[in-house]
């Protein structure tokens, strides 16, 4: 049987690398394969780490090159075909997706605009559809994981289209936003079929005493209480991006003991010879550590702004807390609501009289977009923009209803009892229970018309929880990847986490597996 792992960074290569271990130990006939994000980080540690287990590799560093090394030359022929397979629903849809072709950036910090003209743009989607077939065509994938959470970059969208008219299943990690539980999802994108499905069977039938539905209540009592926050995935990406995760030494050496001097070394011999300067996706040092200057000087005026005010005492508001950008949570999830300066205008002017919108910055981005944003925004009607450091979970509490575009906040505003509309396509949105989802802002003034008369359905928030529970594992994801990258990945199975998520993860395998063979 044949595997391939899509792997986006090192926590992500390395846990690849434990799950293909454990694998290996369940199915004695299982190969391994991968498609990784760059060269330099990823690619670099499956070579010099798992190269004898992993028997083959491509990387979008690759496909970036041979696009180059084309001349950007596109072939119509190609590309028609392209589009009538994979179109989703067109091939622009993978570009406006990626963020390095789409937008311009200097280290972490992003800009809307491409310097790249049409056909370079065209040529370099076209190519990794190319090497991404071929690859498939070579190794043959029985089954394909995505051994991380970060689905971002364009070649994780190829690769799962191709499969997908291929008939190859695919296993995704995803979070189900509630607490620390995670899932597996047959999709790239955020749809969790099996929870809907289970939702929906809940729903139909007299409510049975189970011990998922008393841990659901449970748990809904604390989060009301302030006592249990969702994960929100920002901080596990932020902690396991290569420039915090250990040198491969340190990965390799559990319990050595060493003085300063020898990391160092350990440290320059891990970065020796890794082709950094040849990978078109590499962010050097120096880039990454200007941005975090730039980001700390504007957090130190955003502190300082006008702009951003405190809640007025007794004033009813719709809450829309801004989403983090660019992210996956737009990019892929809502391609066709990246722009929010709009999306505000127009829900301010869907309210009705005696109802303000207040917006507030995601915590996350703090320092990523410029100054200018902020001002612009304060000064659309019936807008007020709320300092960042309010509590969420009081603004939620507090408010007349929630306008998310696929946020968190929205899981939470269900939480809480408060009706929610969205606009993007995020897996809590079968929850029609508090849920409106809409693609049209004109139907945003009859919505908010129906928050006045809703009332919470306790039952079917319980049910939902129950759903979740029922088809989800228990795993702090963040927790799991920062302890593995201090484990060499042999030893991967001393962590109970590990063993939790990996077994899980293994009868999901066998499930979807058994399906396609059916």
């Amino acid at each position: 049987m044949n595997i391939l792992f899509y792997v986006k960074g090192k926590g992500d290569a390395h846990l690849a690398h434990a799950l293909a271990l454990y694998l290996l130990r369940e199915w004695s006939n299982a190969r391994f394969f991968a498609v990784v994000y760059r060269d330099s980080g990823e690619g670099h540690y499956l070579r010099k780490m798992a190269g004898d287990l992993f028997k083959d590799f491509i990387s979008e560093s690759m496909m970036y090159r041979e696009a180059e090394e084309q001349n950007f030359v596109v072939s119509e022929v190609e590309l028609k075909r392209l589009d009538a397979m994979y179109g989703a629903p067109t091939l622009w849809q993978y570009i406006t997706h990626d963020r390095w072709l789409s937008m311009t950036r200097k280290g972490y910090l992003f800009e809307y605009g491409t310097t790249r003209s049409r056909q370079e743009l065209l040529c370099h989607i076209q190519t990794r559809f190319l090497m991404t077939e071929a690859f498939i065509d070579r190794v043959k994938p029985n089954l394909i994981i995505y051994a991380g959470v970060d689905v971002g970059p364009s070649s994780a969208l190829i690769l799962y289209h191709i499969a997908h008219a291929r008939n190859i299943p695919v296993l995704v990690p995803m979070h189900t936003r509630v607490a620390s539980y995670m899932t597996i999802s047959d999709t790239v994108y955020s749809q969790l079929t099996a929870i809907e499905s289970a939702y929906q069977i809940i729903q139909k039938q007299e409510f049975a005493e189970s011990h998922t539905r008393q841990q659901g209540r449970e748990m809904l009592q604390l989060f009301r209480s302030g006592r249990l926050k969702p994960s929100y995935m920002y901080r596990i990406i932020k902690d396991i991006e290569q420039k915090d995760a250990p040198p491969l030494p340190e990965i390799v050496s559990r319990n050595e003991s060493s003085s300063g001097f020898k990391n160092a070394l350990n440290r320059l011999r891990t970065n020796w010879g890794r082709p950094t300067s040849s990978d078109p996706l590499y962010t050097p040092f120096w880039k990454r550590r200007y941005d975090n200057v730039v980001m700390q000087a504007r957090q130190f005026s955003i502190k300082r702004s006008k702009n951003f005010q405190l809640p007025e005492p007794g004033e009813r508001y719709i809450y829309y807390p801004l989403h983090v950008e660019p992210e996956l949570s737009l990019l892929l999830y809502a391609p066709y609501w990246t722009n929010q300066y709009p999306v505000v205008q127009n829900i301010a002017q869907s309210l009705p009289q005696g109802v303000c919108l207040y917006v507030k910055e995601h915590p996350a981005l703090l320092g990523s977009r410029p100054l200018s944003y902020y001002d612009r925004m304060s000064k659309i009607p019936n807008v007020r923009l709320i300092s960042p450091f309010v509590d969420s979970h009081k603004m939620i509490r507090q408010s007349e209803g929630i306008v998310t575009i696929t946020g968190t906040v929205g899981l939470e505003a269900i939480l809480m009892g408060k009706p929610v509309i969205t606009f993007g396509d995020v897996y809590y949105n079968f929850f029609d229970k508090g849920v409106w989802h809409t693609h049209s802002y004109e139907s945003l003034p009859e919505i908010v018309k129906c928050f006045e008369e809703f009332t919470p359905d306790e039952d079917a928030i319980i049910n939902f929880l129950t759903a979740v529970l029922d088809n989800s594992v228990a795993v702090d994801w963040r927790s799991l990847i920062i302890g593995l990258l201090q484990v060499p990945a042999n030893q991967a199975e001393e962590n109970p986490t590990f063993v939790r998520y990996a077994s899980f993860l293994k009868r999901r395998a066998e499930v979807v597996m058994g399906d396609i063979a059916r």
